[in-house]
């Protein structure tokens, strides 16, 4: 599973992809209030808040996990966003870096802290019974 922080324009037409993390909590679709809660590399975070800065006006940061592009895109749509870009390359890439050993390896990835997050409250409905 991908975790995808993003812009989204306030008027829902259209979003910019800042960055792909692996994931392996999901994450519903949820506003990023500072990017300094996901605790990236500090080089990764300042270049991601530049680009939010600049664009604060029209457009806000959102994180979500899909299992692919596609994927987030439908979840996009569904929410009622228009002009989603064709291909999922991002703004700030991030490198993982390769070792023999496997628990290096590992720690080299980054992935976002996902559990300062505001996550959405969702709504349980009751079936009717009749």
């Amino acid at each position: 599973m991908k975790a995808y922080l993003y812009l989204a324009r306030r008027d829902k037409k259209g979003f910019k992809l800042l960055s792909v993390f692996n994931s392996e909590k999901k994450v519903t679709a949820s506003r990023v209030s500072s990017i300094s809660h996901l605790s990236l590399p500090k080089t990764l975070e300042s270049q991601i808040q530049q680009s939010i800065t600049r664009d604060e006006m029209l457009w806000e940061p959102w994180l979500e996990t899909a299992e692919n592009f596609n994927d987030l895109k439908k979840s996009l749509t569904n929410r009622g966003y228009v002009n989603l870009p064709i291909h999922d390359s991002p703004k700030h890439t991030t490198f993982n870096f390769y070792f023999s050993d496997e628990k290096k390896r590992q720690e080299s990835i980054v992935a976002p802290d996902t559990s300062k997050l505001d996550q959405p409250k969702t709504m349980l409905r009751k079936k009717s019974s009749g």
